[in-house]
């Protein structure tokens, strides 16, 4: 593909622009090739939650469905009165989390949990597919259809999906929150839909918690996240007193600050197991490989707070471009594996706004397409890491991700609130 140049005047460099770095014939030849991908993957992913094998094509693979059946173990254990930070090695949720986990679970027996989850999983794909098309600023039909199959077709949904993880449902509830609360007026109705949106995306905390800087401090109104901060802790005292109730005559387990203690030690260790068993490209893998693993907790800490010192400081900019500068450092500031890479669907969309908007010059134009192509190629199912075992393709996917976060920061750099595209962002959503 070749790149824009300059030629006779604005309106014929976007059109050069258009014409050289999208053709027709390839958006074409990339829906194609996504809806293959998307329907071999998704059918593996399928087959291998439900059948549960243990070898495939005489590889070991992963439980079909265990993340979900260790969340509901331990969902039904704590309502059960039972210590989870005892009894389970994989138990590393907030408690706050497994109040969320216990209104949707709701005693239902698992044989019934697991054909719902797969179900809702694939509609919250949908939900999202549907929504980010919205908001790409796409200009026809076919680059429609390719921004819609991208979240089918790329290795994290499925990895997502056949592990019975939660980011399908974390990031469209987080998405959706973000984009209600961070609106100039919002009704009584909106607030509690989008109040409860980030609240339940908070079952897990180390995807939503970076977004919630956005609640925060892009909205015109501290109240709006103090909403959220009020809902997460009666969730959190409903589900420490509720362990309080059958616990208290079990030593260091009888007050909520041994509870709370409990939970931030199983949960450090959690990341640091997770980290060094399969997660990649965050700090906490960095540091645990250089032997520092103590600082991983004050790392991320570090990385979280200036996360939110940038994002007060360009808080007038266009919100998609804040939002996937955040979603990179939600992937990077933390323990993740390779199904959290579905984050990156929104730094996506931001490069392709970039492209299609006026504002921007035409050498941000251009850059934003590369690592928009960049980011693409290399989070096409079945991924590097289910297929090719190379350090060097993973650190050009790595690259891909820091090179990004540069270009966006640079982005948010050089807006001026006047002409950064708030306003038409937020009269789109």
């Amino acid at each position: 593909m070749g790149l824009a140049t300059d030629s006779n005047g604005t309106e014929g460099s976007e059109r050069g622009f258009r014409r050289l770095l999208f053709p027709q014939r390839v958006w074409v030849a990339a829906c194609f090739l996504m809806i293959l991908l998307a329907v071999a993957w998704l059918s593996y992913q399928s087959y291998r939650y439900f059948a549960v094998p243990k070898v495939v094509n005489g590889r070991t693979i992963s439980e079909g469905g265990i993340d979900l059946h260790n969340r509901y173990l331990e969902t039904q254990s704590w309502f059960k009165g039972k210590p989870v930070y005892k009894l389970f090695r994989d138990g590393v949720y907030a408690p706050a989390s497994y109040a969320i986990f216990g209104i949707v679970f709701n005693k239902l027996p698992w044989s019934v949990v697991k054909v719902l989850w797969y179900l809702l999983s694939l509609a919250m794909i949908a939900l999202l597919s549907w929504e980010l098309t919205k908001h790409a600023k796409a200009r026809s039909k076919i680059e429609r259809w390719f921004l819609g199959l991208m979240p089918f077709a790329f290795y994290a949904t499925g990895a997502a999906i056949g592990n019975g993880q939660l980011i399908p449902f974390v990031l469209p509830l987080v998405l959706y929150a973000v984009l209600i609360l961070t609106r100039p007026v919002v009704s009584k109705k909106e607030l509690s839909v989008g109040s409860v949106f980030m609240v339940t995306s908070l079952v897990q905390p180390t995807i939503a918690a970076p977004f919630f800087w956005l609640v925060l401090l892009r909205s015109p109104r501290w109240s709006r996240g103090g909403w959220v901060v009020a809902a997460y802790a009666v969730l959190t005292l409903f589900a420490v007193v509720f362990q309080m109730r059958t616990l208290r005559g079990s030593k260091g387990q009888a007050d909520p600050a041994g509870l709370v203690k409990r939970w931030v030690a199983k949960a450090e260790g959690g990341t640091h197991y997770g980290s060094i068993k399969g997660g990649y490209g965050t700090v906490h893998d960095l540091f645990s490989s250089l032997g520092l693993r103590s600082w991983n907790l004050w790392v991320s800490l570090v990385i979280l707070v200036l996360l939110g010192i940038w994002i007060y400081r360009h808080r007038h900019v266009d919100l998609w471009v804040l939002l996937g500068a955040t979603a990179i450092v939600a992937r990077m500031w933390i323990y993740h594996r390779w199904y959290d890479d579905l984050l990156f669907i929104l730094p996506l969309i931001c490069l392709f706004r970039i492209t299609r908007s006026p504002q921007y010059s035409l050498w941000e134009k251009n850059t934003a397409g590369v690592l928009f192509l960049w980011l693409w190629a290399f989070l096409l199912a079945p991924g590097i890491l289910y297929t090719v075992s190379s350090n060097l393709l993973l650190g050009v996917q790595i690259s891909g991700w820091l090179a990004t976060l540069l270009f966006l920061g640079l982005i948010a750099w050089r807006s001026k609130p006047e002409s950064d595209g708030s306003a038409e962002s937020l009269a789109h959503v």
